[in-house]
């Protein structure tokens, strides 16, 4: 709903300030501010996040570890080895 409508308003108040010369900037204006303001949204809410690797380990040790599963889908896989190996 929020997305609809800023997509149906903002070419409404776009085309009003291009219509008045004294505006005809303001569009720009107003966009540059508004992504200069996400920047550092996003800068406030990542600047404490430390990447993996600066903990210590390796790339390959911190990007391939394994994902943890639930208990239920660890069971699963266990009876799966577990079967695979009773066939052979």
């Amino acid at each position: 709903m929020a997305r609809t409508l800023g997509a149906a308003v903002s070419p409404l108040l776009a085309a009003l300030m291009f219509a008045r010369p004294s505006l005809r900037n303001a569009p720009f204006y107003v966009a540059g501010l508004l992504k200069i303001t996400y920047d550092l949204i996003l800068y406030r809410q990542f600047v404490a996040v430390s990447p993996p690797e600066s903990a210590g380990g390796t790339v390959a040790e911190t990007t391939l570890r394994r994902p943890a599963y639930s208990p239920t889908m660890q069971n699963i896989w266990r009876a799966a080895r577990t079967s695979e190996s009773s066939n052979s």
